[in-house]
């Protein structure tokens, strides 16, 4: 495990509102302690992937301190960077947070009581494509940057306001192996549905996903790198109960498929109620796909661009290159 420390230019203040119980009660001065009470690790969620499949992936951190410890995530997400590579240690993708669509909310912290481990679930499609990635074994590395809660200090009172300052950011790198595959339709279809299944689960089951758990299924189908996935990503931009960030991730999928199902079903969407947060990132799917050059997808979008006009500051939002 390769874990370093930090020390920033100059110490950055951190203000939490403290209502009742909920004060952080972890504060306290900077420890090296702490932070070597974690063990940290990350593992597939099984043998081998297909191309462009989701790949999940778990991150987990044990504490074998004796206080409860905080993950505060520097990031926009749990990981700052990720990068694959062959065996032969030659980087053939990589991706850091810069390839996310802006909007939505920082990841929450990470709560590991004492003697316990903790988890969070992250897909790797969000940093990196695997889509063409020849079959074979490759190894990921995963760049993670936190700050601990037990390293912040008080350095203020405002009313109901606590100040904290932390002084440092502590890096981490993660490495594993995920193989991949040779496309096999037919099972990768399977695939979607089992995930279908899991993201608008209907009637009981005794292993009901959790809402949390939910949301993670709907995001790896949003982010699959197929056009077997336009049905099942078309069912997370339609359901309501899709967050803010699934939905446009599976915008920005259906944009890159450039087919004519997604082309239609985005042009019906755009004016539509229920979908104002995301009505530039829908009409500028609709241009994405249009310049494919399609002469059914022109025409089909013909009338669309006379009603719906581009806004320039999303045009290289929906480019998202994973090759960089």
């Amino acid at each position: 495990m390769v874990m370093t420390a930090q020390r920033l230019g100059s110490p950055q203040v951190v203000v939490f509102v403290a209502v009742g119980w909920m004060l952080f009660a972890s504060a306290g001065t900077c420890t090296g302690a702490s932070q070597q009470s974690l063990d940290w690790s990350i593992h597939p969620s099984k043998d081998a992937y297909h191309p462009g499949e989701p790949v999940r992936l778990m991150l987990t951190v044990n504490n074998r301190g004796y206080q409860q410890e905080d993950v505060h995530f520097e990031d926009d997400l749990e990981v700052s960077s990720m990068e694959v590579r062959n065996l032969s240690g030659e980087v053939v993708t990589k991706g850091s947070t810069m390839n996310r669509p802006e909007g939505g909310p920082r990841p929450p912290l990470l709560q590991i009581p004492p003697g316990q481990t903790s988890d969070r679930s992250v897909v790797l499609n969000r940093w990196c494509s695997t889509l063409l990635l020849p079959m074979g074994t490759y190894e990921v590395v995963c760049h993670i940057k936190f700050r601990l809660g037990s390293e912040f200090r008080v350095v203020g009172q405002r009313g109901t306001v606590t100040e904290y300052e932390a002084s440092s950011v502590h890096t981490i790198s993660l490495k594993l192996n995920v193989h991949i595959s040779n496309m096999d339709p037919r099972k990768f279809k399977d695939v979607l549905e089992g995930l279908r299944k899991q993201a608008f689960q209907t009637g009981y089951s005794e292993k009901e996903p959790t809402w949390q758990e939910r949301q993670t299924v709907r995001e790896m189908l949003a982010l699959t790198e197929s056009t077997l996935a336009v049905p099942y990503q078309l069912e997370v931009l339609a359901s309501p109960g899709s967050g803010h960030q699934a939905r446009r991730d599976a915008i920005h999928s259906l944009a890159r498929s450039k087919t004519i199902e997604a082309t239609v079903a985005l042009t019906g969407l755009a004016g539509k109620r229920g979908f104002e947060g995301t009505r530039w990132d829908l009409v500028e799917a609709v241009y994405k796909i249009r310049e494919s050059g399609q002469p059914e997808i022109i025409a089909a979008t013909d009338d669309f661009i006379q009603k719906h006009k581009r806004y320039p500051l999303l045009s290289r939002q929906i480019e998202r290159d994973v090759s960089n």
